[in-house]
């Protein structure tokens, strides 16, 4: 229970801080309707659930509107915690395959029964790109990397880029709405994503990347990587309240500038803003939260 009590305890401290202040700072300036109705489901981190059951739209949350990706990797966590504690690794290798096949066959029952954004929206549809990860840990935490180990992966990057470039190939010659509404797009096309992602941290992890540890090692993706949180966080935070404060109050009455969300001088901004904001946070809430953390909940393996 100790080794579940830690997990938890740091994973919330890395988590809701600034997600809390986030939420909080959307209700308080009256940023979105929808939020502040279902604040509830945000709080607890079901905004997913509640948005296929009962909006039908991932856009009616707007700046909160990314979260749902939080919402299921809190989820993930309630039982994939557990298993992995105190269960043993067989019943992690049998977790993984059903999270596989269960993923697969919620997204292609959701493009059947015609559910939407429920596909990817629901927990179920996400499992399998959260378990290609967890293999990943599971894997490299045995400490036996084998020749054969090795070559699988390579085989499953390579599988992937060629499956990604017909894909790709597909989606241009159907068109994007046709493609993305199809079997394939719904059901099938985030799976060449997460084949090259797990694989590219497999070799990453193991020392075997060399060329692309020294790219991501470079001081500029460092710090954005470390910052990347609060990035997620706060980015459409900061659109909107541009485009709904800002903008219209101030820069169009005094400059003309007309208020846009998804221009290029808006993205320029936008970023700009988010990538500072980002840092504030990240050295004046997030590490001193880090701190305290670490003395409440020391790091174990």
């Amino acid at each position: 229970m100790q080794l579940l009590k830690g997990f938890y305890g740091r994973r919330f401290f890395r988590i809701q801080p600034i997600y809390y202040l986030a939420l909080a700072f959307v209700i308080c300036i009256s940023l979105n309707g929808a939020v502040r109705e279902d604040v509830i489901y945000h709080i607890f981190f079901v905004q997913n659930l509640s948005n296929v059951l009962l909006r039908g739209d991932i856009g009616i949350y707007g700046p909160a509107a990314p979260w749902w990706s939080l919402a299921v990797e809190e989820q993930f966590y309630v039982f994939w915690a557990p298993i992995v504690i105190f269960l043993r690794p067989n019943a992690w290798r049998l977790s993984l395959l059903g999270a596989f096949a269960l993923a697969i066959g919620w997204r292609a029952f959701a493009w059947y029964a015609d559910l939407g954004q429920a596909n990817v929206l629901v927990t179920f549809g996400n499992l399998d790109s959260l378990a290609a990860g967890a293999a990943v840990a599971i894997i490299i935490s045995t400490g036996r990397i084998t020749p054969a180990v090795s070559r699988c992966f390579s085989v499953i990057l390579t599988v992937g880029i060629a499956a990604l470039c017909l894909l790709s190939l597909t989606e241009m010659s159907e068109g994007i709405f046709a493609f993305r509404t199809s079997f394939v797009g719904r059901v099938l096309a985030d799976v060449p994503v997460y084949m090259i992602a797990s694989s590219l941290i497999f070799f990453l992890a193991v020392g075997k990347a060399t060329t692309a540890a020294k790219a991501m090692e470079t001081p500029v993706l460092v710090f954005i990587g470390k910052r990347s949180y609060g990035a997620y966080v706060y980015h459409q935070v900061v659109n909107y309240t541009f485009f709904f404060f800002v903008t219209p109050n101030w820069l169009e009455p005094s400059f003309g500038v007309k208020p846009e969300l998804h221009g290029p001088g808006e993205f320029l901004v936008f970023t700009s803003i988010t990538l500072l904001l980002a840092a504030l946070s990240y050295k004046y809430i997030e590490q001193p939260i880090f701190r305290l953390r670490d003395r409440i909940y020391p790091t174990t393996r």
